[in-house]
This record gives C-alpha cells, structure tokens and sequence, in this order.
C-alpha cells in the first residue's frame, strides 16, 4: 500500500509537469509543477502516517510481549509463596485460592478456580 503511494505520489509529480510543458508558456510550467508537487505531497505524507502507524503497532505489541512476559515471571516466582495470589487470565490481580468451585482445563487438564476466564498455566479459554 505504502509502495503504490509513493508511485502515484511520483506519477502526480509527473504528471504536472507534462502538463505544464503543455501550457508552452514558463508561467504554465511553474504552476503545472507547483500543482503536481501538492498534489503528491498528499500521496506522500499519506504513506509517511501509514510507515508510523506500523511503527507505532509493533512497538505497543513488542512493549506489551515485554509486560505480559515480565507479569507472567513476576506470578510464577510468586506462586510458590503460602496464600500467594494465582492469576486470573492475563490480569496481575487475581482472587485468593479459597473454597471456590474448581474447573478443569481442555487442554492441560488442571484444575482452576471457577473465576478463572482462561487458564493461568497454558492461556487456553475453553474448561471441561
């Protein structure tokens, strides 16, 4: 998307050019060129917002891998500690085990609090 911007950027560039030339007249010329040139720079600028955009994407999901992973250590080292709260999905506030009703996982096959809306051991959202 971003490469055929830049082409239709350039081909507006171009294209006022050609059309100023046409005009044979150096006042035409100037004005065919200074259209083409703000008639690309919108193209242009467009492709520059999309090329941040994606940048901006892959750094908030790099930033909240970082996170999750850091919660996730932070909860796995803290888990063997007595009365140690257990995560509840992906949230780092979870209730204390209690006499809750137990569900078992799909796919790993624990048993977790009735609460939970994904298991804390493989993040699987389906319970038996």
């Amino acid at each position: 998307m971003k490469g055929l911007l830049y082409v239709i950027g350039a081909l507006t560039i171009l294209v006022g050019i050609i059309a100023g030339f046409a005009t044979q007249h150096v006042l035409g010329f100037f004005l065919g060129l200074i259209g083409g040139v703000i008639g690309a720079s919108v193209y242009l600028a467009l492709a520059k917002i999309l090329d941040n955009q994606d940048a901006i994407i892959n750094l908030i999901y790099r930033t909240q891998s970082e996170s999750l992973r850091k919660i996730d250590s932070v909860s796995n080292s803290s888990s063997n500690a007595v009365g140690a709260p257990k995560k509840s999905g992906y949230s780092s506030i979870a209730p204390m085990k209690s006499n809750m009703p137990q569900k078992k996982c799909s796919k790993c096959k624990k048993e977790v609090d009735d609460s939970y809306e994904k298991c804390p051991h493989c993040k699987n959202d389906s319970f038996e």
